[in-house]
């Protein structure tokens, strides 16, 4: 059964990253629950160290409560500069344009961890960025995604929904990830351990704060794509879910892939060999820009975007846990993507198949 293309046009694509070095995390010595979550979420990932950079830490002491300002001031730095591009402002000022915006996080109400003096800067930690929606007349629609690792994905996938349901004519996607010591910590004690024979050898983990800023429209002819698949579930098993892996890459036509996942050696181990198996050009994102959270994925789709989008077509393969799975189709200008095959939630029927 096929379904219409739900597709979308890219006006407009901005993402930042804080100017300064990562800084190591040293666990205070009077914090006995920080510097036991240090040592589990070493000991799991066989990592030797937590290296962060984040916005608005510009001392050398260990980055646990950053200055928020110097947050929401790069945040509406990346609006501006995603938002008063020529094509951007004119489908913005459209007379009769219906704007929305979808606002991601991933950590939900987060003013506790921040250093907040006024009740103003809470509400833009909590709730919403009202001064993006304000300044821009994004009135039709606005909400706030709590994704997690999937919040950027999530909201790609509302956003395509609101442009083909007539809800909104073009919607502003934005959010961040903040890197929180303690609780990207422990989301680490909730990954798969590494095999306990693993040599501490995986070197740091860098884990970068970034935001973003983006404009999707309804589709034409005239510019890049996007169109976002359905959410896979992987058949049982780490030979079946490379082999599936896979097989849908070599299925890409030769589009370079760009996989990202959370720092598990595991599922890294997992995208690498399904790499090998199929003989797609592959870039690893965790390895090139380090670990973003819910931003990993748009990592790829910047790169994409910024290197190949004139000219070829792109996938960005996003393996959120053991055996959820999402595709993000990337085409460039002039390169409608044809109807796709409605993607089944569960993938059992084709398991005999591989």
């Amino acid at each position: 059964m096929t379904t219409p293309t739900r597709h979308m046009n890219l006006i407009s694509l901005q993402i930042q990253e804080p100017a300064g070095l990562p800084l190591r995390f040293q666990p205070g010595w009077h914090n006995v629950w920080e510097a036991s979550l240090h040592k589990q979420s070493l000991r799991r990932t066989r990592a030797s160290d937590w290296l962060f950079r984040r916005f608005g830490s510009d001392t050398p002491l260990a980055p646990r409560k950053t200055h928020l300002r110097d947050n929401m001031q790069a945040f509406s730095d990346t609006c501006h500069l995603a938002l008063q591009r020529p094509l951007a402002r004119q489908c913005l000022r459209q007379k009769g344009s219906k704007n929305a915006l979808i606002y991601f996080d991933s950590w939900g109400e987060s003013s506790l961890f921040e250093d907040i003096d006024n009740w103003r800067d809470s509400l833009f930690a909590d709730i919403l960025p009202k001064k993006i929606a304000y300044t821009y007349a994004l009135q039709t629609f606005s909400g706030k995604l709590r994704g997690e690792r999937n919040g950027f994905l999530l909201a790609l996938q509302m956003a395509q929904d609101c442009l083909h349901s007539g809800v909104a004519d073009n919607v502003v996607i934005c959010g961040q990830h903040r890197h929180f010591p303690v609780l990207t910590m422990s989301e680490a004690l909730t990954w798969s351990p590494s095999p306990a024979f693993t040599q501490r050898n995986n070197g740091a983990l860098i884990a970068v704060e970034r935001n973003l800023c983006m404009l999707v429209s309804k589709p034409t002819d005239t510019l890049p794509t996007l169109f976002l698949h359905p959410r896979i579930t992987l058949p049982a098993g780490n030979k079946a879910s490379v082999a599936f892996m896979a097989e849908r890459w070599r299925h890409a036509a030769g589009m370079p892939i760009y996989s990202s996942s959370p720092p598990m050696s595991a599922l890294q181990t997992r995208l690498q060999r399904a790499a090998e198996s199929s003989q797609a050009a592959h870039v690893s994102l965790f390895a090139r820009y380090g670990d973003s959270g819910s931003l990993n994925p748009a990592l790829g789709l910047s790169h994409w975007y910024n290197n190949g989008a004139p000219q070829s077509a792109g996938l960005v393969s996003c393996l959120h846990s053991e055996k959820h799975w999402w595709l993000l189709e990337c085409q460039p200008a002039g390169v409608m993507p044809p109807p796709h095959t409605q993607d089944d939630i569960s993938v059992k029927e084709n398991i005999a198949a591989l």
